[in-house]
């Protein structure tokens, strides 16, 4: 398992070199799923750039920060491991809300899959 002491104290450090002097219009802060210490420490870093630039900050999903980059018109289902034997799911499409539901609340499949 890799060693992530120090990530943390890195993200001022990653933040700065991605924005490379650019001014945003907004920062948007993931807001799960993760661990609650990342978690956590993102959304301290994200308000404190937003009152640094005077900007808005606005908390997303994981889900919702990869269909940004989605191919535009089609439906998306985004799962993310928690790490704690549970899997997150998001729906997206054309159409639909976003829908964030736990695996587990799932009803179980009649039949195979």
């Amino acid at each position: 398992m890799p060693d992530h002491r120090g990530t943390l104290a890195q993200l001022p450090v990653l933040a700065a070199r991605v924005l490379g002097g650019l001014l945003p219009d907004a920062i948007a802060v993931t807001t799960g799923p993760g661990s609650f210490t990342g978690i956590r420490a993102a959304l301290a870093l994200g308000h404190g750039l937003a009152l640094a630039f005077a900007r808005p900050v606005w908390g997303i999903t994981v889900g919702a920060a990869m269909r940004s980059v989605a191919v535009p018109g089609r439906a998306l289902w985004i799962a993310t491991d928690t790490r704690r034997g549970r899997i997150y799911l998001e729906r997206f499409g054309p159409d639909m809300p976003g829908l964030s539901v736990m695996l587990m609340a799932l009803p179980a499949p009649v039949g195979p899959i």
